[in-house]
């Protein structure tokens, strides 16, 4: 990777020319790619296997394209969507200061090698920022040298906030910064990056950081394609194109089907002529010799009307090709109608003076501050919100337990220490977090589909698979081989085609790892089910899509 060093504060801080990355296979992720980013925010959105991680990795050196070169200036820092501590990680590591640390406290001990100077530089407070920093995004209680593998992911997302605090690095690489971070911590990071004075690159599906960008890049099998502007203006711009797409498409039809009726009508009036010419020749009307020459008129005539004709269809066919080439095809999920609605007073969850026993160093402790009391019903659609490590998972599992209770299945039930009453009054509820374990086999979709749904035929089962967007050969895939909105997508086919039906649908963070596309037809889908939801989710555009109307929080 080369560097520049003589560049003024307006130059571009990252430059891709011609990058491209082919697998060890053969197969192109995407060719060409050419981009220049300056201090600016700019966000990569596309559908999931697009490359999006991938040229982020690139972008920060990690990973050599297969032609082409970046170019970068200045200091990086790259934050993946996943961890990569080591098991003995400590805090100081995860902040990239732990040599700085070490360094102060060799000099300390007396030591004077000059190298330790070189380490520190002119970072004196390394250990006093570091805790303000910690205390700023409220881990105080967190220690530089304690283990990371304490942490909850929420906390170790918020930890990333403190490194990028505590760097300030030039050029700023995240991938989906927001997983994991609760309602605070995705404000925390919102704020983060609207403070931020450096560069900024960041793959995401959370469309309220999407909006504070001044830049969108859309990554997809034809190319990188710059938007100027946040999501919503990335969305208008899309749905112009679509529009004119669709009335381009909606021309070339009205056009190509024009041209062939009028190609044949003048074939049809041209023949008409020739059959007239016979009859009268016929009769005898006219010289052998003159309905001989008007034959061969009417027969070129006719062949050059068919052919210009012909030609003008051709070219109205080639119009509406080309036309539903560009046409965008918007893939849906279609719930079907055989599920009825719940009646709007059946009680389903109902709890009173309810809580949950956790052990802590000290021994036992309840999990919330104060009992839960509440009842769901009918048709309701709550949000499930706290803070991380509040309890929602938990209380999740407790109602799925009850739930397996009444039908008999201790399996779920782990039989913790509790105090009050949960109880649900049917055992039709489904519950998925954002790994379902049914889905986590080798086998195809429709094997598993299959299992689930012994009251369907296997023709009915196919049909119902297609309309979750796995027609065909799509409902062979293995289960392992999913993306993150193709199992989504796979669970709520199976839950929603299982006999008996859920009344309550139990969604844990349903749109983790899912792109943007996959988001949409999740949220369209949720929409037109006529049972109850109980949702956990930090994305508040999600749960307002989804027809929210009851809250529960959890501290």
């Amino acid at each position: 990777m080369a560097h520049i060093h003589d560049s003024t504060d307006s130059s571009p801080v990252l430059i891709g020319t011609s990058i491209s990355y082919t697998f060890p296979d053969g197969e192109k992720l995407f060719e060409s790619l050419s981009f220049s980013l300056t201090r600016k925010k700019t966000a990569i959105i596309g559908i999931n296997g697009s490359g999006k991680s991938t040229l982020m990795r690139i972008a920060a050196g990690l990973l050599k394209p297969s032609t082409g070169e970046i170019v970068h200036r200045g200091t990086l820092l790259y934050l993946p969507q996943t961890s990569v501590d080591q098991p003995d990680s400590t805090i100081a590591d995860a902040l990239g200061i732990s040599g700085k640390l070490s360094a102060l406290e060799r000099l300390g001990a007396g030591d004077d090698d000059p190298r330790l100077f070189e380490t520190i530089g002119e970072d004196w407070l390394t250990a006093e920022r570091a805790t303000t920093a910690l205390e700023k995004f409220e881990l105080q209680f967190v220690r530089l040298n304690s283990p990371v593998d304490r942490l909850s992911p929420g906390e170790r997302m918020r930890l990333r906030l403190v490194r990028i605090d505590l760097q300030a690095p030039d050029l700023l690489l995240l991938d989906e910064p927001t997983n994991h971070l609760d309602a605070a911590g995705r404000r925390w990071m919102k704020q983060t990056l609207e403070d931020y004075k450096g560069a900024v690159l960041l793959i995401s599906h959370d469309r309220e950081l999407l909006e504070t960008v001044e830049n969108t890049w859309e990554l997809t099998a034809s190319g990188l394609q710059t938007f100027g502007g946040g999501y919503s203006f990335y969305k208008e711009i899309k749905e112009a194109h679509r529009s004119r797409a669709e009335l381009r498409l909606t021309y070339a039809k009205q056009e190509a089907d024009l041209r062939a009726k009028q190609g044949q009508d003048a074939k049809l009036r041209q023949q008409k002529r020739i059959e007239k010419g016979k009859k009268i020749q016929a009769k005898g009307g006219i010289p052998r010799i003159a309905a001989g020459l008007l034959k061969r008129r009417a027969q070129e005539t006719l062949a050059k009307t068919s052919g210009l004709h012909d030609k003008r269809v051709e070219a109205a066919n080639s119009e509406l090709t080309l036309a539903r080439t560009q046409a965008p095809i918007e893939a849906s999920i279609v719930i079907d109608a055989h599920y009825e609605a719940s009646p709007e007073g059946l009680i389903l969850v109902h709890a009173k003076d309810f809580n949950c026993a956790v052990p802590t160093e000290n021994g036992l402790r309840w999990l919330w501050s104060a009992d839960l009391n509440f009842t769901l019903k009918g048709r309701e659609r709550w949000a499930l919100t706290g803070a991380n490590g509040s309890g929602k998972s938990t209380l999740l599992r407790r109602i799925e337990s009850a739930a397996c209770a009444k039908t008999n299945d201790r399996s779920k039930d782990s039989a913790p220490i509790t105090r009050g009453e949960l109880s649900t009054r049917f055992g039709a509820v489904a519950y998925l977090n954002q790994e379902p374990e049914f889905l986590a086999t080798e086998k195809p979709l429709l094997d598993i589909f299959r299992e689930r749904t012994p009251q369907l035929s296997e023709d009915e089962r196919r049909v119902r698979l297609a309309r979750f967007l796995f027609p065909g050969p799509k409902a062979m895939q293995t289960c392992s081989s999913l993306s993150g909105g193709e199992k989504m997508r796979a669970a709520l086919a199976c839950v929603l085609n299982q006999d008996p039906l859920p009344r309550l649908l139990i969604l844990d963070e349903p749109t983790n790892d899912l792109d943007l596309a996959s988001v949409e037809q999740i949220e369209k889908a949720l929409r037109e089910l006529s049972c109850a939801l109980f949702v956990v989710s930090h994305d508040p555009r999600f749960l307002e899509a989804i027809g929210i109307d009851h809250r529960l929080e959890l501290s």
